[in-house]
């Protein structure tokens, strides 16, 4: 099912386990935000205090990366039952708990891939998020035990797709199978099943429960449509979730949607306010100059950078939204003003 990415945390890649005691990056950042609303287009920054006291890396290690990455070739490495893979959106913890993963038997397998940035190119910024929020959720799980194998953008040894960095991994641990949530690419999910079949390992796939409507739901309600329009799948949804809808099935309001009333123009300039911007810590820094060594032909520029990363930072970006822009959002939500780049929208992520 569609789904507004404006408020859906649980989307944005920052997001860790709540519940968690783990700090993923509690040794290279604690930051405050400091509220300057007066500054132009600035909103408010939140400075790392401590980016400077990142812990020192061995040759080819990474600040923020598990510093135990699985040596495929220790043969005293115990057998793996399920490798399971965790994409770069999917770093809430309920993914690890939807898949029945065992600690002691079985491990996980993260990987930054170039092909996942490149075709179709994604903006600079919004890959710069992905790694830089990946990689200390990496470090956070193989903290709380679990077997870890982590690839790198810059490893020479990368061979940048998926498909590529599964099936190597594959052929090193020889797992009984593997586990995945369903990718929300279609591409991504194919390459991960090329993977399995070339080493002929099974492949388990688990509805993302972040989803309101399962993948055969939906076939069930497309099968024998002719055409098949957003709409009146909507409609369907709030009839059977009970989504504001009387108790006869018809919207409350009197319309199924209120779009004509979204579409209102500005008559002078708005007074937008402005956004909170977090600025880059170690990790993020880091991050930067891998995408820029690795994938020098994004489009964007990054030098601006300062997107939430941490869900601490997430959260912090969603109430300063609720806040101040939420209420003028509905009104204002496709209309668009020179010079302006945020006006009413949540931005919580490129």
């Amino acid at each position: 099912m569609h789904r507004s990415r404006a408020l859906d945390l649980a989307d944005h890649p920052a997001v860790v386990n709540p519940s968690s005691t783990i700090d993923p990056r509690a040794a290279v950042r604690a930051s405050r935000c400091s509220w300057n609303r007066g500054q132009p287009r600035g909103g408010f920054t939140c400075r790392p205090e401590h980016a400077e006291s990142a812990p020192s890396t061995s040759p080819g290690r990474h600040r923020g990366i598990p510093g135990r990455v699985t040596n495929e070739d220790d043969h005293m490495t115990p057998p793996v039952r399920t490798l399971a893979v965790v994409l770069g959106d999917q770093l809430d913890s309920r993914y690890l708990n939807g898949m029945e993963l065992d600690r002691d038997a079985d491990a996980i397998l993260m990987m930054e891939v170039a092909g996942a940035s490149a075709e179709p190119p994604s903006h600079v910024q919004r890959t710069v998020l992905f790694l830089s929020a990946m990689r200390p959720v990496a470090a956070s799980i193989e903290s709380a035990g679990w077997r870890m194998t982590y690839r790198t953008l810059t490893d020479p040894e990368n061979l940048q797709t998926f498909a590529g960095e599964l099936r190597r991994t594959l052929q090193a641990l020889r797992p009984d199978r593997v586990a995945c949530i369903v990718p929300g690419s279609h591409g991504v999910l194919a390459e991960l099943r090329e993977a399995c079949r070339t080493v002929d390992i099974p492949l388990d796939e688990y509805e993302d429960e972040h989803f309101l409507c399962s993948r055969a739901a939906f076939d069930t309600w497309a099968s024998g449509r002719r055409t098949l329009l957003l709409e009146h799948f909507y409609r369907a949804q709030r009839k059977k979730l009970g989504i504001l809808v009387q108790s006869d099935g018809s919207p409350i309001g009197g319309a199924w949607n209120f779009d004509k009333d979204n579409r209102k123009a500005f008559r002078k300039r708005p007074e937008a306010p402005p956004v909170p911007r977090f600025e880059p810590d170690a990790i993020t820094l880091e991050v930067i100059e891998d995408v820029r060594a690795a994938l020098p032909d994004l489009p964007g520029r990054i030098d601006d950078f300062a997107w939430p990363v941490t869900r601490d930072e997430a959260l912090v970006a969603l109430e300063d939204f609720v806040e101040h822009r939420l209420p003028r959002f509905g009104d204002f939500q496709d209309a668009m003003w020179t010079g302006e780049e945020t006006l009413f929208h949540a931005v919580l992520s490129p």
